[in-house]
Order: C-alpha cells, then structure tokens, then sequence
C-alpha cells in the first residue's frame, strides 16, 4: 500500500517544503538537514551544495545549514 491508496496527493513546492492532502485536510512539512555532525555526509551529496562549493570554495556545510533554516525560521 502506498500513499496514493490511502488518498494522499503530494505536492512539492520546493526543495525543503512540501504540502500533502489527505482527504479535506492540507498538511505541510519542511525537512531541515540536521544539525548533526553524521549529516555533513548527506550535505556533501547535495547537489545544491555541490554548486555553491564550486562557486566558492570557503563554503561549507554550516553555511548550507544557516541559508536552509533561514528560508524557514526569517521572513
């Protein structure tokens, strides 16, 4: 069984953020890279990290960390 057989649709609106519905109810999540030291590995696979990297070589998993929960946390 998977989402679809219970009624849910996925919408995905950006990279961190997507909104689900489940019958008359709209529910959103955003998944943030943890703050673990062991998430340095998942970041480093990152294609949008990849490209900052490359675009600035002092770029590192913090200042991917800071721009994500930016979008999330600051208006």
């Amino acid at each position: 069984m998977d989402a679809s057989d219970l009624g849910i649709k996925d919408i995905q609106l950006r990279d961190i953020i997507d909104r689900f519905s489940f019958g008359d109810r709209e529910i959103t999540t955003i998944s943030l890279t943890s703050p673990s030291n062991a998430a340095n590995m998942a970041i480093g696979s990152n294609h949008l990290y990849k490209l900052r990297k490359k675009e600035n070589p002092a770029y590192s998993t913090f200042d991917f960390r800071v721009e994500q929960y930016k979008k999330v946390f600051l208006p």
